[in-house]
């Protein structure tokens, strides 16, 4: 399903045949094949039933070394080119806990964290995040900022996503927000650039 485009631009087995993929591909056209990648998986059956399939579904990227793996023996990860995440976002079902928890060996899913737990040391002292289960905050953008990116961005909006952003690398953690303004075209790229600036990792 994704795995084979992303095989062709990651591990591409000619310069001619990359370049005729990337032309004809438009989803994939700002994939650089030597930057990490987020791939952002979100389910819309339920994830016990689907969860074998997608580990399946991504054997192709875990057999060509592309995947960042978790080692539950060493307790830590080695980075890959491709980092894959079960998100919740737009209503989505996450992999469950303890189906990730259960993978015998090493592990290639993992798991958004909500970015809001990151508003405070109170939250995210509550919220029981485990880096090594869950690498990446993430949310949409107005639900847990409070901007929804087209008007002017207030002091206290900023100053919450900085503290979101920085609490949460301090904790090993990278950042995403979803359900950025898409049009008009100078909005959503003033949008991106002042998340950029404050320090998100992905948009």
């Amino acid at each position: 399903m994704f795995a084979e485009p992303l095989l062709r631009i990651f591990s591409p087995q000619d310069d001619s045949s990359f370049r005729m993929h990337r032309r004809r591909s438009s989803v994939y056209t700002h994939v650089k094949p030597h930057s990490p990648f987020q791939l952002v998986i979100r389910l819309r059956t339920p994830a016990t039933t689907t969860f074998p399939y997608v580990v399946s579904d991504l054997e192709p990227l875990h057999d060509a070394s592309l995947l960042t793996m978790y080692c539950p023996n060493a307790g830590s990860s080695t980075a890959g080119l491709i980092t894959v995440v079960s998100s919740s976002a737009n209503g989505a079902e996450m992999m469950p806990f303890e189906q990730l928890s259960a993978v015998q060996g090493q592990r290639f899913v993992y798991r958004d964290a909500p970015v809001a737990s990151f508003d405070s040391d109170e939250a995210l002292a509550l919220s029981g995040i485990d880096p090594a289960l869950t690498p990446v905050a993430a949310g949409a953008l107005d639900e847990a900022t409070g901007w929804d990116g087209q008007k002017a961005l207030s002091h206290e909006q900023r100053e919450r996503i900085r503290a979101q952003v920085e609490r949460a690398h301090a904790h090993g953690l990278k950042v995403r927000y979803e359900a950025l303004p898409n049009f008009p075209v100078h909005v959503r790229e003033q949008c991106r650039q002042a998340l950029l600036a404050l320090g998100v990792d992905y948009l």
